[in-house]
């Protein structure tokens, strides 16, 4: 289809996916405005955004110290002069555009906060919604969660929640202790969560029964008393919007997989109304295999920014589904499956494996669009083989 995005973009693609041009790019307007030399610069993230006035979105990151941040931005005529300095460059790619962390016009208090005590270190960064920040000092290590939107005044009172269940041993899981929140500069402070990360491990010889002790943790989180105003509703519809989201998304991206994405959507409705509705339980919500860390006997899971109350199935949805898509795991999805469940159950209940496959396979259209966002030529291909993965998931679980 000579109209898809990534066959009219194909080139430009090609050119964005390394770094060569656009770090030319960055050097050149940082050393016009005075901002930097000659530095080393590294990708952080970057975006395809096809139907958006920028159809690329990056950031990249000069480790220092000090550390430096840009957002570079890629259109195709010159955009319109912004209310914060962002000069612009033409290349062989199209106009790119380079803002300095920290200006954000969504994330005003940035500034303000990088000037409390400690060493402060940019984590992660989504440009006009979210920011995280690593302050060393002396004795400690806080995090501090800079938002567009108010949102972390719930986050902080559910944490604290959270912490307490912790700390009382009603919850076999450790989390981050919280500091306070800031209302004036929308800000969420946290202690650092002690831990190393176990995603590699999962793929070593321990992989099962890492995968146990995390079904074990997840089930504990299900027990935890939270006040109902505290946190979302993340259940079946909710999910299904979410999903129907993204289908619609990666439609418009890659518009070959509109007719199998429907279908899949379909089924995956089927799937959910056939449930029997159930009191919904404390769910982390995305805890992602790189999300857990292993501090002595004890697991701990980051970012809870997506607490809610829904189907416990999700949690092993979205953990299970990374696994499926991850292609260096080396032990069997189906063994690292039954050990999660083995996990779970002896501590919660039977998890419906009915749903369970459900939330895996949204977790793999994710992981799809994913694909289709990525900047890279053959993202499109890359989609479609992860959309045929998940057709297959859902197909084989239901034979």
């Amino acid at each position: 289809m000579c109209d898809a995005p990534h066959a009219r973009f194909r080139d430009r693609l090609t050119l964005l996916s390394t770094d060569a041009l656009l770090t030319r790019a960055i050097t050149e307007l940082g050393s016009q405005r005075g901002w930097w030399a000659d530095l080393a610069w590294s990708r952080m993230s970057g975006r395809f955004k096809p139907h958006a006035a920028a159809f690329g979105e990056f950031l990249f990151e000069h480790h220092g110290p000090p550390q430096s941040i840009c957002h570079v931005e890629a259109f195709d005529t010159r955009p319109a002069p912004a209310d914060i300095d962002a000069p612009c460059a033409r290349t062989a790619a199209g106009w790119l555009r380079v803002t300095r962390f920290p200006s954000d016009a969504a994330l005003p208090a940035l500034p303000s906060v990088l000037a409390a005590p400690g060493r402060a270190t940019v984590v992660r960064y989504h440009p006009r919604r979210r920011c995280t920040i690593r302050f060393e000092q002396d004795e400690r290590t806080l995090f501090a969660k800079v938002y567009a939107v108010n949102r972390g005044e719930r986050l902080h009172r559910a944490g604290l929640a959270l912490w307490e269940a912790a700390r009382r041993g009603q919850i076999e899981l450790g989390v981050a202790e919280p500091e306070r929140w800031e209302p004036h500069t929308r800000t969420l402070w946290q202690h650092k969560l002690a831990g190393e990360p176990v995603r590699d491990r999962l793929s070593g010889p321990d992989g099962p029964l890492l995968a146990h002790r995390i079904g074990r943790a997840v089930a504990s989180l299900s027990r935890a008393q939270l006040q109902a105003d505290d946190v979302e509703v993340l259940d079946g519809p909710a999910q299904m919007l979410r999903s129907r989201r993204h289908g619609t998304e990666l439609s418009r991206q890659v518009p070959r997989l509109a007719g199998p994405t429907t279908e899949l959507l379909q089924r995956l409705a089927a799937l959910h109304a056939g449930s029997a509705p159930r009191e919904p339980r404390p769910i982390h919500g995305a805890p992602h295999p790189n999300q857990w860390l292993e501090d002595g006997p004890r697991l701990g899971l980051l970012d809870f920014d997506r607490l809610s109350v829904g189907d416990p199935e999700l949690d092993a949805g979205v953990f299970l589904g990374d696994l499926e898509t991850d292609g260096s795991l080396k032990n069997s999805v189906t063994r690292m499956a039954n050990s999660f469940f083995a996990g779970y159950e002896s501590v919660a209940g039977s998890l419906h494996r009915g749903l369970v496959l459900a939330y895996r396979v949204h977790q793999q259209l994710t992981t799809s669009l994913r694909a289709a966002r990525a900047v890279r030529p053959d993202g499109d291909w890359r989609a479609e083989k992860k959309l045929h993965r998940a057709i297959h998931c859902l197909k084989e679980g239901l034979s």
